[in-house]
């Protein structure tokens, strides 16, 4: 029997499929390797570029708005990609528009009143506190030297 004519079993055949398989994995990750090696050599082209025209019309990175600055922010780091598409939607579908009852019901809340000043500061008549929320300090201190809150009372 010829070379050529030979018929393989299979567990002969299969020896040879696993074989050519590890073989051609190899050259994968040989080629991953080389193409990762000429992606960084074409960064590093690219931002000595950047840099030279930086110099050259004297641009610095606080004028780009360097994400170096800001809280939060790690150096390095690539900021977080958007949410194209909400959780629950399905991509390029609209949001639902507001029904016309709802959207009456809440431009239909009331303006609040502007509440009256009811104390004064004895330093400058301009300086008013409604008695709401946090004392400024100048009530504090007026109070800490032993006064009475009457005594600032808008009459």
């Amino acid at each position: 029997m010829a070379e050529s004519q030979r018929i393989f079993h299979a567990p002969e055949l299969s020896r040879m499929q696993s074989k050519k398989l590890a073989q051609i994995k190899q050259q994968i990750a040989k080629l991953e390797r080389e193409a990762e090696k000429v992606r960084k050599a074409g960064i590093k082209g690219v931002l000595k570029q950047i840099k030279n025209l930086m110099e050259e019309h004297g641009i610095s990175l606080s004028d780009l708005g360097s994400p170096r600055g800001r809280p939060g922010r790690k150096p390095g780091r690539p900021a977080k990609a958007a949410k194209a598409v909400k959780p629950g939607r399905k991509p390029g579908r609209p949001p639902k528009a507001a029904k016309p009852a709802e959207a009456s019901a809440k431009a239909a809340k009331p303006a609040r009143s502007k509440v009256k000043p009811k104390y004064r500061s004895p330093d400058n008549a301009k300086v008013v506190w409604t008695g709401r929320g946090r004392p400024p300090a100048w009530v504090k201190a007026w109070v800490d030297a032993g006064k009475k809150m009457d005594d600032l009372l808008i009459k």
